[in-house]
């Protein structure tokens, strides 16, 4: 795979995330085509990619463990997304997942 490629995934991933965002929060049905299983593994990718997907190696490593084509990608991110479950990091220019999916953290320690 070339880091052009890489980049217009990511490119892609965060033009989607700027499409659905009107609808976040909304419930929604799964894209045609993909299961729970699919989305969960798209889940399961983006936590092991940090909880944030803002570079290409990131981008890559979901890319890598779902085996997903870049359509199947973008249709889980909207998903995702339009969810509530991820969203757009506009100072990072990337997509993160929602701190309850990625354990809370940075969330209010009583320490």
């Amino acid at each position: 795979m070339h880091i052009h490629d890489l980049r217009s995934k990511l490119a892609s991933w965060v033009l989607a995330a700027c499409l659905v965002l009107p609808a976040a929060g909304t419930a929604q049905s799964l894209p045609e085509g993909v299961s729970e299983a699919d989305v969960q593994a798209f889940r399961d990718a983006v936590i092991s990619a940090g909880c944030e997907i803002r570079n290409d190696d990131q981008a890559a490593i979901v890319e890598v463990a779902t085996g997903f084509d870049e359509e199947t990608l973008r249709a889980l991110a909207e998903y995702l997304i339009a969810a509530g479950e991820m969203s757009f990091t506009p100072g990072l220019a990337g997509l993160g997942m929602d701190s309850d999916t990625c354990g809370g953290a940075g969330e209010d320690d009583d320490n």
